[in-house]
């Protein structure tokens, strides 16, 4: 059977199990060695609301996770009238026929009712395992080995004794016969089988994020609970002391990035996670880091705001908090990965470069990124790359904390050390740590601070180009849309559009340079971004050669930007 790929959206009500059903799905597909991607939102609430979750699988790598669907599984009547025309032509719609039947209208899909709730109710006496019914049923469906499915519902409710674990293995079974039985497997559905070539993983961007710290040798974390950051800390929490380190869960967000900065001052990696409305609260902490140059990372999982927002919705809307936010000439780096695996490496990076410059890193991931799931590669921790700070040596004395250099970076002495002895506090200071107010002090102090960000480029990639450098038409974004732009790439040139794609990975100090030389190369260039204001194109724009038009593509649906907008976006603005 040759290669197929499928595009899965399972939808119901928050508490029918979707998130579980998609996530036990991808697990099966990931060690039966499918290439994946998934995407999943949710409501805040803990029941109700509309819950959702996309998986696509296939043998070759993705992407995204894919815009058309070519299985729909409908819990209710709402999911499908909500979804149902997502559907491609000649797709399939799975529904619970037990709640709902849905209109006859469609006649270019597959409809199949397995009645989820029925079959729960009736043959398990269990109502609300429906959504076990429902695993089973789609594995069999898209062809999975369902022994696997099998070991993970043991493994899943081993500490809930064999009852629950019988009670959801025959769920699995109940729903896997059930295809068999009444649906002769369905054939037309499965998928081919994939060879494992690669030493592949399953992670989403939270957890990439949380094994990259620790790849490069962090040991320390501090943190407040935050959707959707909440998932890094709860995994060093879990993680972090098999390897001698602690995860401190602090009173709110501004003791965690100052407990971080503690922690730096002491000699060690630090970092901290959190959201848009947590960025906002360490502002002043974040100034703190930089006039005493202390090195620490801060991941900052974008949601949709402004306040509370949506905060289970996706967003990219901190570039100007991140990059500008605080009081003062507060130079600091902003980095931003373009995939889950990405995530692994830009946080290995922001340590080099925090360690190295001795400044704060801030890191944007996204809610859509945090929480999607892809299989990635397997890190080989032995080629990590590790810098540390520039310590004094104890031979130049006498010593001055922040000594003005050509560079920029003075060394540092760990507390304790004989002869280093000094004072860090807020305060404008002279080479000596002392505090001073005058002119002069402040002009050089703030200079040599400044001074560091000319050494970023030598430890960033700052973007990543793709496509047709050649062509007169351009895509430009920056982190997780990325993705889609890579994928509407090669679409476009199908249709006959030749298109030169740039994704940013460094957002300050901005690549001005590298983005100018890439738009003045271009006829017409589409900044996408998952924002309202286009913060992004708002930094560029006006500075082009005249004659360029520039194009801003904005999203903030809650979800992110498709492969199939990038390219409507495009043909329109290459015309």
């Amino acid at each position: 059977m040759a290669c197929r790929e499928m595009v899965v959206r399972i939808a119901g009500e928050a508490g029918e199990g979707v998130i579980s059903t998609g996530e036990l799905l991808t697990r099966a597909a990931s060690r039966a060695c499918f290439n994946l991607m998934t995407f999943k939102t949710f409501p805040a609430e803990v029941r109700g609301g509309h819950a959702v979750f996309q998986l696509r699988i296939s043998c070759v790598s993705v992407l995204t996770q894919g815009d058309g669907l070519d299985l729909l599984v409908a819990m209710n009547l709402d999911s499908w009238q909500r979804h149902g025309n997502d559907l491609l032509p000649g797709a399939t719609l799975v529904y619970d026929s037990s709640a709902y039947t849905p209109p006859a209208d469609r006649t270019d899909l597959r409809m199949i009712g397995i009645p989820f709730q029925a079959l729960a109710r009736d043959e398990l006496e269990f109502e609300l395992g429906k959504n076990i019914v429902a695993v089973g049923a789609i594995a069999e469906l898209l062809g999975l080995p369902t022994e696997l499915l099998s070991a993970m519902i043991t493994t899943k409710f081993a500490k809930k004794g064999d009852v629950v674990i019988q009670k959801n293995l025959s769920g699995l079974d109940l729903g896997v016969s059930y295809v068999r039985e009444r649906l002769g497997g369905e054939e037309a559905l499965k998928l081919a089988p994939s060879e494992c070539t690669d030493r592949l993983m399953l992670a989403n961007g939270n957890e990439a994020i949380a094994l990259g710290a620790m790849a490069y040798g962090a040991k320390h974390f501090f943190g407040y609970p935050i959707t959707p950051a909440s998932e890094i800390m709860e995994f060093m929490a879990l993680h972090l002391p098999k390897v001698g380190g602690a995860m401190v869960q602090a009173e709110d967000e501004i003791a965690s990035l100052v407990m971080a900065i503690g922690a730096s001052f002491a000699g060690v990696p630090a970092m901290t996670a959190t959201s848009g409305p947590g960025l906002s609260l360490m502002s002043e902490a974040l100034g703190l880091a930089t006039m005493i140059e202390a090195p620490v990372v801060i991941i900052d999982v974008q949601r949709s705001g402004p306040s509370t927002g949506m905060p289970t919705k996706h967003e990219q809307s901190d570039l100007y908090i991140a990059s500008f936010g605080g009081h003062g000439d507060a130079p600091r780096v902003v980095l931003a990965p373009l995939s889950v695996r990405d995530c692994f490496e830009q946080t290995i990076v922001a340590f080099n470069v925090a360690e190295s410059l001795q400044l704060p890193v801030i890191v944007l991931s996204d809610q859509g990124m945090a929480v999607r799931t892809e299989t990635i590669p397997r890190p080989a921790l032995a080629e990590v790359t590790r810098h540390g700070r520039l310590l004094w040596d104890g031979i130049r004395t006498p010593f001055h904390r922040f000594e003005v250099t050509e560079s920029g970076i003075s060394p540092t002495a760990i507390p304790g050390t004989k002869g280093g002895e000094h004072v860090v506090s807020g305060l404008e200071q002279n080479e000596e740590g002392r505090p001073r107010y005058d002119g002069p002090t402040h002009i050089a102090m703030t200079a040599k601070r400044f001074r560091k960000l000319e050494r970023v480029s030598d430890l960033v990639e700052s973007a990543v180009m793709f496509g047709d450098q050649t062509a007169d038409v351009g895509v430009l974004t920056w982190g997780s849309t990325a993705g889609s732009a890579m994928e509407a790439t090669p679409a476009l040139e199908h249709r006959g559009i030749k298109v030169a794609g740039m994704a940013l990975r460094l957002l300050a100090p901005f690549p001005q340079a590298d983005v100018l030389a890439f738009m003045n190369a271009r006829r017409v260039v589409v900044i996408a971004e998952g924002n309202y204001q286009g913060q992004l194109a708002s930094l560029v724009e006006g500075r082009q050669r005249a004659g360029i038009r520039v194009v801003r593509l904005t999203s903030v649906t809650g979800v992110p930007i498709g492969a199939g907008e990038i390219i409507t976006a495009v043909e329109e603005a290459a015309r």
